[in-house]
């Protein structure tokens, strides 16, 4: 049988498991938080770096159109 004393250490015991588990939630919500936090500034400098290559490539395309075109006005005027 429980004694008086028995019920409150329980109580205690409870409210203590209580407030550690929500202490653990708490704290590792926190670590999503910064991991989704880290994930996506490395998701943003992933898709820096590839909208650089495209920019790169898209001038790229556009400097050898110009020069295909500086060729074919130089062939036209000899």
């Amino acid at each position: 049988m429980f004694t008086n004393n028995d019920s409150t250490e329980l109580v205690t015991a409870s409210q203590n498991s209580f407030f550690m588990t929500e202490f653990h939630v708490q704290r590792m919500s926190a670590q999503v938080k910064l991991s989704t936090v880290e994930e996506f500034t490395v998701r943003a400098v992933i898709n820096g770096w590839w909208l650089a290559l495209l920019i790169n490539a898209a001038d790229l395309v556009i400097a050898l159109i110009f020069i295909s075109r500086l060729r074919i006005l130089e062939d036209v005027t000899v």
